[in-house]
């Protein structure tokens, strides 16, 4: 369940940046600030809801979380240019 909440919320707010980023350029700034904050915000507590962890504990799970997937997000971009510039 926990990844299918993740997914479903990342999704949602994806949806609701873009629209956000499409309107005047002030609200596409706070659509930045919100996705920088909301998607580790999120993490956290559902680490820490899910699993009933202590906040020390939710807290180094999630930056482990954000390292794997930000080394994940790198390969599949390598990976993308990588087959652009084979074709």
């Amino acid at each position: 369940m926990f990844v299918l909440y993740s997914l479903t919320f990342i999704t949602m707010l994806s949806g609701v940046l873009l629209l956000m980023a499409s309107g005047p350029e002030w609200l596409g700034d706070i659509a930045g600030v919100l996705a920088c904050v909301a998607i580790p915000l999120h993490m956290f507590v559902q680490l820490r809801g899910a699993y009933a962890l202590s906040v020390f504990s939710a807290l180094w799970r999630t930056l482990a979380l954000l390292l794997g997937c930000s080394l994940v997000l790198g390969v599949f971009l390598m990976l993308v240019v990588l087959l652009g510039v084979a074709v």
